[in-house]
């Protein structure tokens, strides 16, 4: 039996992610493999700057086939509904206008200055490795 129990704490803890960054509301996370990226689900993808490549949990904000407008130059919506402000440090807001492309997604941190799409742009789909359920 213990060997059993030991099995399955193995299996459990491969599957759990504490982030601590102030990025995320949430701080514990179920990971699965990847299921369908939808708008508000959150995913674990591989993101690669000039430090190297990171593992990186944030929330899909919008997808592909919807449309990114920045509105006075400090409102970023998806589809016209609202979803961040945009501030110093953040990309030029003409980046952001138009529709996402198929294969891509817009991914936002909770916090302000979360270090997301409006900071590193798109994320490509082929870089996301699993998605992540909040738990806590």
């Amino acid at each position: 039996m213990g060997v059993c129990l030991t099995l399955a704490a193995q299996m459990v803890l491969e599957r759990l992610m504490v982030t601590t960054t102030p990025s995320l509301r949430h701080r514990v996370f179920w990971l699965q493999n990847t299921g369908k990226v939808a708008q508000g689900s959150h995913q674990l993808f591989i993101h690669l700057d000039e430090r190297g490549q990171h593992l990186v949990t944030k929330r899909v904000a919008c997808t592909e086939g919807q449309l990114v407008t920045v509105h006075h130059q400090t409102v970023l919506s998806c589809d016209g509904e609202p979803i961040a402000l945009l501030r110093k440090g953040d990309r030029p807001a003409a980046s952001f206008n138009g529709q996402i492309p198929q294969g891509y997604c817009f991914v936002l941190g909770d916090h302000p200055d979360s270090v997301d799409s409006r900071r590193f742009g798109l994320v490509d789909r082929q870089q996301i490795v699993q998605q992540a359920y909040p738990l806590w």
